[in-house]
């Protein structure tokens, strides 16, 4: 019996960042594997010049190539009407703007509701309900529209175990319905310039610990300048640290930070950078990723695919993603993370043992298995 899957294929046409970091791998191994009983159809609902010429771009360069045998249907409809239409408890005017389908990937909130088909969806994390006080959207309407959105849902995927009983617990989502698709490891690009170049257009200088990521409230920031700082003062003043992303604070608050701390001289900040941030995991020492909270973050996964070492907070998924002791610290405490840091910088044979590790645990990390998993939830309600 054939399947007929459609996927909202917004997050392929972002490309880059964001949830697209998970969609387009997962869907490029799962449009490989699957088997050809799943029909598959790229659903694109894109508007504005710049985003539909993108999206014809992939087209041409994807067809055949990284998304073989798959059919593209485009709406035209805006996604304000789009939305209402979906929302509407009208099967037929749902069903207008998709193609015939047995099931459907929500791949964003975006979410045909009444049409008669079963639906799978993907959560990244429910970070503002774990830690609301860092965002703006009262938690009890964050942890509502979840609830809603999971709740139309057949099978939701859930980044970690983390997030998965985080779901399960906040927003009452049963967990048989929920299942874990840890992302896989990132392709590694090949340099188009040498790394030394790219560090010298940074002012980097080695040995320095790198941090990817948001420069936001909620990634704990303030709690890393700080414990580089105490980590400076044990005697490795020789190391800078690098901090890469985009600011979401302005208004010159972490270089006041590190102004204060006195150590403006050895923190770089460079602002969001692309394919520089392999230049910058190939050359650090350590990654340090202090977060409150997180779904499953990136930047780890970037690190184990290069067997970098990581200090990382012991909140969320960070343990599970790292389930080592030596290399999990408490964010709210900057002096013992700083402690830990000058252990792993002063002793080779400590270095050694977390690069051994990073690269033993990275074995556990796949995209085939992450298809295989989306495989079998489609067939799960695809056949029901």
């Amino acid at each position: 019996m054939t399947i007929h899957f459609t996927v909202d294929a917004m997050p392929v046409l972002a490309g880059r960042g964001g949830i697209s970091n998970y969609i387009n791998p997962l869907l490029r191994h799962f449009c490989r594997r699957r088997d050809r009983e799943i029909e598959i159809t790229f659903h694109w609902r894109v508007r504005g010049r710049e985003r539909s010429q993108r999206a014809e771009d992939l087209l041409r360069a994807g067809t055949g190539t990284e998304f073989p045998d798959v059919r593209h249907v485009r709406t035209h409809w805006p996604d304000r009407l789009l939305r209402a239409a979906w929302k509407a408890p009208v099967a037929p005017l749902c069903s207008l703007s998709l193609p015939p389908t047995d099931v459907y990937f929500a791949t964003t909130p975006m979410l045909p509701a009444a049409a008669p088909f079963k639906r799978i969806t993907v959560i990244h994390d429910v970070t503002p309900a774990m830690i609301p006080e860092f965002f703006s959207e009262p938690r009890e309407h964050f942890v509502a529209r979840v609830a809603r959105h999971c709740g139309a849902c057949d099978v939701i995927l859930a980044v970690s175990k983390t997030t998965a009983d985080n779901l399960a617990a906040v927003c009452g989502i049963p967990r048989e319905r929920i299942r874990v698709a840890y992302p896989g490891l990132p392709r590694v690009p090949e340099p188009t310039v040498p790394d030394a170049e790219t560090l010298a257009r940074f002012g980097i200088r080695k040995p320095f610990a790198v941090y990817l990521g948001a420069l936001a409230h909620n990634k704990n920031i303030d709690g890393l300048l700080r414990m580089f700082g105490a980590f400076r003062r044990r005697g490795f003043e020789d190391w800078q640290l690098v901090v890469a992303g985009k600011d979401f604070v302005g208004d010159g608050h972490w270089e006041g930070l590190v102004r204060q701390d006195g150590t403006a001289d050895a923190v770089r900040f460079t602002g969001w950078v692309d394919d520089e941030r392999w230049a910058f995991l190939r050359q650090a020492a350590v990654l340090v990723h202090l977060s409150w909270y997180e779904g499953f973050p990136v930047p780890i996964m970037e690190a184990l695919s290069l067997g970098l070492p990581v200090l990382v907070s012991n909140r969320g998924p960070f343990p599970e993603a790292v389930p080592n002791p030596e290399q999990v610290v408490d964010p709210a405490d900057p002096e013992a993370a700083a402690e830990r840091l000058a252990l792993f910088a002063a002793h080779p044979e400590t270095q050694r043992t977390w690069r051994d590790f990073m690269r033993c645990r990275a074995r556990d990390f796949s995209w085939d298995r992450t298809a295989d998993i989306l495989e079998e939830a489609v067939r799960a309600v695809g056949d029901s």
